[in-house]
């Protein structure tokens, strides 16, 4: 164990001392959120509504062929506000109740408006009321905590281990009492140190745009596990690009983490995509994994069981193949 501290200390000084690799592990994250923030903080494609009561289904109907509104049948007040959405309850022919998020209060004229059109009424009372704490800049930074374990965990591998081999520390390395499973723990735990130092950098700026995490242990471990998988990923393409073309390996990473960070809720919810996206959005690696990031520092509820042990099952996948192909010695 002594050996794998050295490596790990080893490893985090000599890319802490390096100006590329403090883009990708500070100033990258810091970018994208500063970007999404600013592009999308106050704008939406469209807006998910809870409809309930009075003829709801046919409301929910009306309101997905607006073009503004996804509406779904359900009377969970609570989880439609945890969640960012909006609100409606029907309690009869002329009585409309709506709550919504605080930065949503423009939303309530057009939405009052098409459940009018829809229930063909032109006296509708109407009580509108703002609820939750519920922003998009929250849902950002979040979702940014994900992407910091995807691409500090991809890239940090394949990128510090390609940089090694070039300079030919691996062949040195190779020829030290450092056994293999203490090279892959030291690279992994070098890589869990990077993202928890990242994370702590976004979350502050979350402070400044006025979102409080609840960080807490459960929190911890699961970034912890998130970058374990992610890093798991990385050491599986690394070892399976042939070391005289490690340029495939980092052509492979860019080429994937972009892939499953932008198809993913970092940025937006899963209900913005086009139809043939959602599925592949809900289910990648990176939404599970703020899924259950949100559910934690943002939503403070317990997030789903199968979504704990997705993350678990494929992190033993990927550390357990990583650590198979990614080895300092050749074979003879």
């Amino acid at each position: 164990m002594r050996r794998v501290l050295l490596t790990t200390w080893a490893v985090l000084k000599d890319n802490l001392s390096n100006r590329f690799t403090l883009f990708w592990v500070v100033l990258f994250p810091l970018v994208l959120t500063v970007l999404f923030a600013l592009i999308f903080g106050g704008a939406s494609v469209h807006y998910v509504v809870f409809v309930y009561g009075v003829d709801a289904p046919r409301v929910a109907s009306y309101l997905n062929g607006s073009g503004l509104f996804v509406a779904t049948v359900s009377n969970e007040s609570v989880q439609a506000l945890r969640h960012g959405y909006l609100y409606v309850y029907l309690e009869n022919q002329s009585a409309l109740r709506i709550l919504y998020p605080p930065q949503d209060g423009s939303l309530v004229k057009p939405l009052a408006a098409l459940v009018e059109q829809s229930l063909a009424s032109d006296s509708l009372a109407v009580a509108a009321s703002p609820g939750g704490h519920y922003t998009y800049y929250s849902y950002l930074i979040a979702g940014i905590v994900g992407v910091i374990s995807l691409s500090n965990g991809v890239f940090g591998v394949v990128g510090v281990v390609s940089g090694y081999y070039r300079d030919g520390l691996v062949e040195r390395l190779g020829a030290s009492p450092l056994e293999n499973w203490e090279w892959v723990l030291s690279l992994m735990t070098y890589e869990v140190v990077i993202v928890l130092l990242s994370s702590a950098v976004i979350l502050a700026v979350g402070l400044t745009l006025g979102f409080v995490p609840a960080v807490d242990l459960p929190f911890v471990g699961v970034l912890v596990l998130g970058t374990l998988m992610f890093s798991g990923l990385g050491a599986v393409i690394y070892g399976l690009t042939p070391k005289d073309k490690v340029f495939v390996a980092e052509g492979a990473a860019n080429v994937l983490v972009f892939l499953l960070m932008f198809v993913s809720n970092a940025f937006y919810p899963v209900s913005q995509f086009p139809y043939f996206l959602r599925l592949v959005a809900t289910y990648s690696p990176v939404s599970i994994v703020n899924d259950v990031v949100r559910d934690l520092i943002l939503y403070q509820q317990a997030p789903a069981p199968w979504q704990f042990g997705a993350i678990a099952v494929l992190t033993l996948a990927f550390v357990g193949a990583g650590s198979r192909l990614l080895t300092l010695r050749e074979a003879p």
